[in-house]
């Protein structure tokens, strides 16, 4: 072989490689990249449709559907979607295209317990894989996917897949129902099982179902029109099956039977025997795995005169909103000024009491998903003979709020506030202010020690860093003839600066909040 002929093969050769290579990729690319795009198509569509994104989770699965039509799973799952959805049509649409696709006996299977008949060539071999051998009218079905949300959703999860249309609170008993489903779901407490948050009249998100009633039979156990033996619902799936006594209420002997951690109640006769798409049906979901968790309150107790911390408080905390009564949750006194106790959330009353001080009643509502929470009680001194103390609390901002008190006392010129913090005559103190609280909540505490006369008390915002009818400001008025405060809350069109509260004519409290009295 001539130099020039080996030179020119010495060439090809290395050509020759690159094309049979560039050939092996045109050959295995086209697979390879279409296997990648339909798990990526797959795996977004999932995540989507995980987070609620339904309408973009579509999109993904119709994609992944188009790289690769002959997998089951996706037309299973986007049928899952449109239901959740509330497009039925869609819904059967797609599990159709599905089985015409792949002649899936689990896609077929489904259609049947929407109560869609798609292909009857294929019957006996979907009676053959569900191992039963009667004929098709007499056959009975279980609506697997009812049966699988039932089994795992809460409260948040049937809230963000499914749409509302009625609900309704009676005590401790809370019923929702949804378009998806034709059917009651029951949430209630139970003993020391809290389900409902009181603050917010709904069940706690993590709570499921106490109680699930549908209207129609049908809907999760197809065919029940015909009957369903104990031996053919244990052919479904059920286990533990067994019939017991006769129920007059219902009119019907009680069968009960479990089914994927479902505890499944249904009208039989005294053979078993359930027939009907009205029979009697009571599901309850297994309980939730969580555990409302305990909130740690930390409490400080403060004397509203001087706001020095009261010792040897006793603290009773009672459930519910202004509860001043019956039996308590918890009972514990202050040291040093200082509590903690432990409390489920929602909300609560507590009273607060100490060796000379007014007995009071506070509003404590404990949040969930937090460890703690700290709360303040400001409790008055009790008073003496003929005094009214004014005990005045607000937010973070405005820092700085002050507390007037003008008029006459005893023939005696009165101008009390955070300049002149006393008026005396002859010796006596017939008006005291406590401190000036510059840093926010208070309390500042006036006292009028003499009533005789008429005086105006007022509020006002010293600070521009916050506006008066934003601070949430709360006045407390103590009379010696009462043994709780009267409650004065800021009305809506108060003044950027002042807040005219009230007077006090002879001991009695007048004008709250400009009203003639």
């Amino acid at each position: 072989m001539s130099s020039t002929s080996k030179k020119l093969l010495f060439l090809l050769i290395p050509l020759l490689v690159i094309l049979v290579g560039c050939a092996s990729l045109l050959f295995f690319l086209p697979g390879e990249k279409s296997d990648k795009m339909y798990v990526e198509q797959i795996s977004n569509a999932r995540r989507l449709a995980d987070s609620g994104d339904y309408e973009q989770a579509v999109v993904y699965y119709r994609r992944a559907i188009s790289e690769d039509d002959t997998q089951v799973d996706p037309y299973l799952e986007l049928s899952d979607v449109y239901f959740r959805m509330n497009r039925k049509d869609e819904c059967i649409q797609i599990l159709k295209d599905g089985y015409d696709k792949t002649k899936a006996l689990r896609i077929l299977a489904v259609l049947r317990n929407y109560g869609v008949d798609y292909d009857q060539e294929n019957t006996a071999d979907l009676q053959a894989a569900d191992k039963k051998d009667e004929e098709v009218s007499k056959d009975v079905s279980v609506n697997t996917m009812y049966m699988n949300v039932f089994a795992s959703y809460d409260y948040e999860m049937y809230s963000s897949h499914y749409t509302k249309t009625n609900e309704s609170k009676s005590g401790n008993k809370y019923v929702v129902k949804y378009v998806q489903f034709d059917a009651d779901f029951e949430y209630a407490d139970s003993g020391s099982n809290k389900i409902i948050d009181s603050s917010k009249s709904c069940p706690y998100p993590h709570a499921r179902p106490t109680a699930i009633t549908l209207n129609k039979l049908g809907q999760l156990i197809v065919g029940i029109e015909n009957g369903a033996t104990p031996d053919q619902l244990k052919n479904l799936g059920f286990r533990n099956i067994k019939v017991g006594s006769f129920d007059s209420a219902h009119n019907c002997y009680l069968l009960t039977a479990e089914y994927s951690g479902l505890k499944v109640t249904l009208g039989s006769d005294k053979d078993g025997l359930v027939k009907g798409e009205d029979t009697y049906n009571l599901i309850v979901p297994p309980p939730s795995s969580d555990v409302i968790a305990k909130v740690t309150v930390n409490g400080n107790i403060t004397n509203a005169k001087n706001a020095s911390p009261v010792d040897n408080a006793k603290v009773i905390i009672r459930d519910g909103k202004n509860n001043k009564s019956g039996s308590a949750v918890e009972t514990v006194s202050s040291y040093n000024g200082s509590f903690s106790v432990s409390l489920e959330p929602g909300d609560y009353t507590a009273e607060v009491s100490a060796d000379g001080y007014n007995n009071e009643f506070f509003e404590l509502y404990v949040p969930d998903n937090v460890p703690s929470i700290d709360v303040s009680f400001t409790i008055s001194p009790s008073l003496g003979a003929n005094e009214v103390r004014f005990v005045l609390e607000w937010g973070a901002t405005p820092p700085d709020l002050d507390s007037h008190l003008e008029g006459t006392i005893d023939n005696t010129g009165i101008n009390v506030n955070y300049i002149n913090k006393q008026a005396s005559k002859n010796g006596t103190v017939l008006v005291d202010l406590d401190v000036d609280d510059q840093t926010g909540y208070g309390p500042e505490t006036i006292t009028m020690h003499k009533t005789n006369g008429r005086v105006e008390y007022k509020v006002h915002c010293y600070t521009t860093n916050g506006s008066l009818v934003n601070s949430g400001a709360v006045v407390k008025i103590y009379t010696s003839n009462s043994s709780q405060p009267i409650v004065v809350s800021m009305p809506d069109n108060v003044d950027d600066k002042w807040w005219t509260v009230c007077t006090v004519e002879d001991g009695v409290v007048k004008n709250i909040n400009g009203r003639q009295s």
